[in-house]
């Protein structure tokens, strides 16, 4: 049904009586017509984290600290890359770039996101990531694909659950991140050589 809409009120309703409803009807099309993808991605993003986290929330202990550290990562990585790439090519405001970050992974504490969204620059935001747990994770080697950053910590997060927890549940997501990278290079590798 959905592959067959061609008005957004289409889309609206054939998404009746799911949650995707509730939150692509907060952002209709402006005047103009144009949709507001970057808001509603984000909105979609904000849900799913915060199922993802009421299921981590309802284990406990350790196996609760993992799943935390697994999930935080990405999250947090992806709004480090936000960061980075609104005060490098949009001379972007606090403000602003915070209006547009999804929220905490748990894993960097307010702080240091605040230490990054008030840094003067997107090289200073990376000497202030790289100093945290998460940064140092990401081998020398590799921090100077800085537009993969999103990627890369949580992929070097993953091996290392992948390789110490003792918890199924830990070991089988830190499986599909990694494949999930993996993928991504395939296709990285493949549209560098077509285009």
């Amino acid at each position: 049904e959905i592959s067959h809409c061609k008005t957004y009120a289409e889309l609206l309703s054939a998404l009746s009586g799911t949650p995707f409803k509730e939150v692509l009807a907060m952002y209709p099309p402006g005047d103009d017509g144009r949709i507001r993808i970057t808001e509603i991605e984000n909105a979609l993003q904000t849900g799913l984290i915060d199922t993802l986290f009421s299921i981590i929330d309802r284990t406990s202990g350790e196996l609760k600290r993992q799943l935390t550290d697994l999930c935080g990562v990405q999250i947090d990585a992806q709004n480090v890359s936000r960061i980075v790439r609104m005060k490098k090519y949009f001379n972007a405001p606090p403000d602003t770039i915070r209006a547009n970050m999804l929220p905490s992974g748990r894993c960097l504490s307010p702080r240091i996101m605040n230490e990054m969204l008030e840094a003067p620059s997107a090289e200073a935001v990376l000497s202030i990531f790289y100093s945290t747990s998460v940064g140092r994770h990401i081998p020398e080697e590799h921090r100077q694909f800085v537009h993969d950053l999103y990627h890369r910590a949580p992929y070097f997060n993953a091996r290392h659950h992948i390789h110490f927890s003792s918890y199924a549940m830990v070991v089988l997501i830190s499986y599909v991140i990694i494949t999930e990278v993996e993928v991504d290079d395939i296709i990285n590798i493949i549209e560098g050589i077509r285009y």
